[in-house]
């Protein structure tokens, strides 16, 4: 959060070869946000094979690192490995999105934007296509959703940002 990137990686490959297997999956995503942060994708890409044997641990995290990296294949094999339908439906709408099929990703949040306990990404993903294709009141009321679950997530920022931009 400060921007202190190399104080935060040098931190966590300190510590990540001496953590128990039960720590070790949230080091290497805290390591893997700090590579996010910084477009480090090759030392990204070579991070995430370790949280191969993690598939439940911080799995929209998971996928939105995937999704950084354009891991089509990945964010499926991660979407299959998880039996519940809102994060399954929410990172095969990720994987949609990265081939460019918005119908498909479309059809995945929608579906997650009707459980109980949708996801954020849903949400915003939702908001943004609505406001790309001109509906202001539809994408309002995805995004205030979104905003809701996550109002820092910078991806709901940034489509607030989008929605004020087309009010004038």
């Amino acid at each position: 959060v400060s921007g202190k990137f190399q104080i935060a990686e040098n931190y966590f490959t300190q510590h990540l070869p001496t953590v128990s297997h039960e720590v070790k999956p949230f080091l290497v995503l805290g390591l893997g946000e700090v590579y996010a942060c910084q477009d480090k994708h090759t030392e990204l890409k070579s991070l995430l094979t370790e949280l191969v044997d993690y598939p439940s641990v911080e799995v929209l995290l998971q996928a939105q690192l995937y999704f950084e990296l354009g891991q089509v294949n990945e964010l499926t094999r991660l979407a299959s490995l998880n039996a519940e339908p809102v994060m399954e439906d929410t990172i095969l709408g990720m994987a949609a999105e990265l081939t460019g099929d918005m119908t498909a990703a479309g059809q995945h949040y929608f579906t997650v934007s009707e459980a109980a306990e949708p996801t954020w990404i849903a949400l915003n993903g939702l908001a943004a296509m609505w406001l790309n294709a001109g509906e202001i009141s539809h994408c309002r009321t995805y995004l205030e959703e979104a905003e809701r679950l996550a109002p820092e997530a910078p991806e709901v920022v940034f489509t607030r940002a989008c929605y004020y931009r087309f009010q004038d």
